[in-house]
């Protein structure tokens, strides 16, 4: 750290002054003074991530202490892409002779996937923009410099999200109705198992089924929204896949509601 400090007393504030004196000069050039300071500042917060991580890893490579059983077989240089930008840094592969085992420590210690070339910050930067718009700008908007991530990443990313059940509640909901609706929608694939799998186009739809419970509805004087609403939903495909969702439906009603209170179900539906 103290080596990008220094590197930026050195070279960053004498940029910086530049950036400032050009501005003094011409004050309608502000969004270029901002761009200016943005790709310093920037260049200084890689900087400093790439040193902080670099002397982790040393300290793993000095330390035996610290990596017992574990020896070192040599270093590489890898890149990362995080919300600032891409990183470059140096890290140690290791050996552990007992189970056979080979791995970059410093990837465990930071909670890295093997091969990881994307940050965590970075995918949430990712996702955060594909949910609300497309794959490409999700990619576009990795990080607040020029590098991108294509489409394909972006929606691999997407496609491997797992969501964890919503825990019981403590205390169950007492209510004397509740409300189901059910219905279905139709969705076209871009695949099947892999990219280019689909050859007729009547294959290419799925029919995800929803359902969503709900003991009331509330209005605000402008709009309609549904109370406490739960929503269950996916591709349950035939008679059987049916009867799965509809048991996740009845399994979270008895968790999550007094069944003693409970008097009436209404199930809406088209079907």
């Amino acid at each position: 750290m103290i080596n990008s400090i220094q590197h930026f007393q050195e070279q960053g504030v004498k940029n910086l002054t530049e950036i400032f004196s050009h501005y003094t000069d011409d004050l309608t050039k502000f969004a270029e003074m901002v761009y200016g300071v943005t790709k310093e500042v920037t260049k200084l917060g890689l900087s400093l991530i790439e040193e902080e991580l670099e002397s982790y890893d040393e300290l793993l490579r000095k330390r035996q202490d610290l990596r017992k059983g574990w020896y070192i077989e040599r270093r590489d240089e890898t890149k990362l892409l995080t919300s600032l930008g891409e990183i470059c840094y140096s890290r140690t592969y290791f050996h552990n002779k007992e189970p056979g085992e080979y791995c970059y420590l410093l990837d465990r210690l930071m909670g890295l996937e093997s091969h990881a070339r994307i940050s965590e910050d970075a995918e949430a930067r990712i996702l955060e923009e594909a949910v609300e718009s497309s794959y490409r700008k999700g990619g576009i908007n990795a990080c607040i410099g020029k590098q991108e991530v294509s489409k394909e990443t972006v929606m691999n990313k997407l496609h491997t999200l797992e969501f964890p059940l919503l825990e019981p509640l403590k205390e169950k909901r007492r209510v004397s109705r509740l409300y189901i609706d059910a219905d279905e929608d139709h969705v076209s694939l871009q695949y099947l198992e892999k990219k280019g799998d689909i050859k007729k186009p009547r294959t290419n739809t799925v029919m995800p089924k929803f359902i969503y419970v709900y003991p009331d509805v509330s209005f605000d004087g402008s709009k309609h929204e549904l109370v406490n609403c739960h929503y269950s939903g996916g591709d349950y495909a035939g008679t059987k896949g049916t009867k799965a969702l509809w048991q996740e439906v009845f399994d979270f009603i008895a968790e999550s509601y007094d069944e003693e209170v409970l008097e009436k179900i209404y199930i809406n539906g088209d079907g």
